[in-house]
């Protein structure tokens, strides 16, 4: 990523001037180089016994003695020079800077939502995409989902950190919807016997709903309420028929899946076909088959 063009032209000086400080430590050295050629040069004439002992020990001790305060004083000088244009050039690098958007902006309850980054770093790059969910889990990448379970209001919190490693975090409150609740009814408009194989049999209808964990079992009439609170995403339906004698076991059975949608109008038709004996391993030919016509409707209800 590009840097910011007066951020560059703060740093460059600062950068000159830090090089310069490390060329004094340079020349300090080259300094002690040079009086270690002198001390070897001194032994060798001692070692050659054109200067005595006492006087050539004590005039490397003074020497030395001198030179090292020296280099030591303009070492911690430049080394501190060091530190405070690092310090002052890391006070004009900023941290990058986390943020994030959310959709859809008005999330409903276990319904997914994504998250996408839209962090920042003015002098480098972002490295590293983490987020803290309501949960406690983690998740990691520039871009990731979550389902919240539940309505409410939540915080999200991203993390982030750039090239560099600097580090900054944002968290945002999701405020999530409950999910509409729907009331519903089932008609029967009609049956109809499409093959009569015994006339003059009587017959009973039957109509199976579960939602959730609720189920009606009743005789069809004009209509059905379903609850007024619909649980789960999709109702089922169970259109059954069965031989009104007793002395017979025929039973005859068709089934239905509808989703849940607030507002939905429908009309359905479901073939039953009934075969005798039902409920044993053969259940023996079929003896009749009717066509259930029925209505189905869902409208909104408070949560």
């Amino acid at each position: 990523m590009r840097r910011p063009r007066s951020v560059v032209c703060l740093l460059v000086p600062l950068a000159l001037a830090l090089i310069a400080g490390c060329g004094r430590v340079n020349d300090k050295v080259a300094a002690l180089e040079a009086e270690i050629d002198k001390l070897e040069e001194r032994i060798s004439l001692l070692e050659e016994g054109t200067a005595t002992a006492d006087d050539t020990l004590r005039s490397l001790q003074s020497d030395l003695r001198d030179q090292s305060a020296e280099h030591i004083r303009d070492i911690i000088e430049v080394r501190a020079d060091a530190v405070a244009l690092r310090t002052r050039i890391g006070s004009l690098v900023p941290n990058p800077e986390a943020s994030f958007r959310f959709s859809p902006r008005s999330p409903v309850e276990s319904g997914a939502v994504l998250f996408d980054s839209s962090a920042v770093d003015y002098d480098g790059t972002i490295e590293r995409f983490e987020w803290i969910f309501p949960d406690g889990s983690l998740a990691t990448g520039q871009t990731v989902s979550f389902t919240f379970r539940e309505a409410g209001a939540f915080a999200v919190t991203h993390r982030v950190w750039d090239d560099a490693g600097l580090f900054d975090e944002l968290a945002q409150t999701v405020t999530v919807q409950a999910k509409p609740r729907c009331s519903g009814y089932v008609r029967v408009l009609s049956i109809a016997e499409l093959d009569n194989y015994d006339v003059g049999r009587a017959w009973s209808y039957y109509v199976t709903i579960d939602h959730g964990d609720r189920q009606l079992v009743t005789a069809p009439s004009s209509q059905f309420d379903i609850g007024e609170r619909l649980e789960g995403d999709r109702v089922s339906i169970r259109l059954s028929a069965r031989e009104a004698d007793t002395a017979h076991d025929d039973w005859g059975h068709g089934f239905l899946t509808i989703p849940v949608a607030c507002g939905l109008e429908t009309s359905e038709r479901v073939t039953v076909p009934v075969r005798e004996n039902h409920g044993t391993e053969d259940p023996g030919v079929e003896v009749a088959r009717f066509l259930f016509e029925i209505e189905i409707g869902f409208t909104s209800s408070s949560p």
